[in-house]
């Protein structure tokens, strides 16, 4: 009995000398914890892609496509609807601008400057082919009054004004066909982007139109 014993714990220890450690684990970068925790999932990056295109409609196709793929080169973890913001805003003030003509895809305001909307407004107008000008009405104040004011104007020529916010003090505002709203909204809503129709963007700020 003791030969088995002593035999059975001599293989028992055997087995456990023959054992080879783990390998330990290989420290993940930033970049890679971003990419596999934080970043947007494929079919959000895909509808965001398509939404861009979709805004960006009233460009010529090169710059369409330069912009659409701009979305592509956004850092892991980026939110979508900063990557929205950058894409919107991506020929203003860089010195690699995508296209150095005079298109605007969206306006783009401080908080307090309500007299920054009128001459925006009117860019994008140019952008969109409508050649009447809008006039900001003199007892309009606030920014969301303003805006609320411009999608108003807008709304019989076709177009619906839509609402991105990004969380900052900044408001921005950018126009698709009214054909294009409810596969616009579709696609914000499947890529995660926080984007407001009039009247959720004035609730949201507690302005009647």
């Amino acid at each position: 009995m003791f030969r088995i014993f002593n035999r059975w714990f001599s293989h028992s220890r055997e087995e456990r000398l023959q054992v080879t450690p783990a390998a330990p684990e290989r420290e993940l970068s930033d970049v890679e914890i971003l990419r596999d925790h934080f970043s947007s999932s494929q079919a959000a990056e895909s509808a965001l892609t398509d939404l861009v295109q979709l805004i960006a409609k009233p460009l010529d196709a090169a710059t369409r496509e330069r912009l659409v793929a701009s979305t592509r080169d956004a850092e892991p973890g980026e939110d979508t609807s900063a990557i929205l913001d950058w894409a919107l805003m991506r020929h203003v003030g860089e010195p690699e601008s995508i296209d150095p003509s005079d298109w605007c895809l969206c306006i783009f305001v401080d908080w307090r400057a309500s007299d920054e909307i009128e001459w925006q407004a009117n860019q994008l107008l140019n952008t969109l082919g409508i050649a009447d000008r809008w006039i900001c009405p003199d007892d309009e104040q606030t920014v969301p009054g303003g805006l609320l004011a411009f999608g108003a104007w807008l709304a019989p020529k076709g177009y619906a004004l839509l609402h991105l916010d990004t969380g900052s003090d900044d408001y921005i505002a950018f126009a698709v066909k009214r054909d294009d709203l409810d596969e616009a909204l579709r696609l914000a809503t499947t890529a995660s982007a926080n984007i407001k129709t009039d009247d959720m963007f004035a609730a949201s700020t507690r302005v009647r139109g």
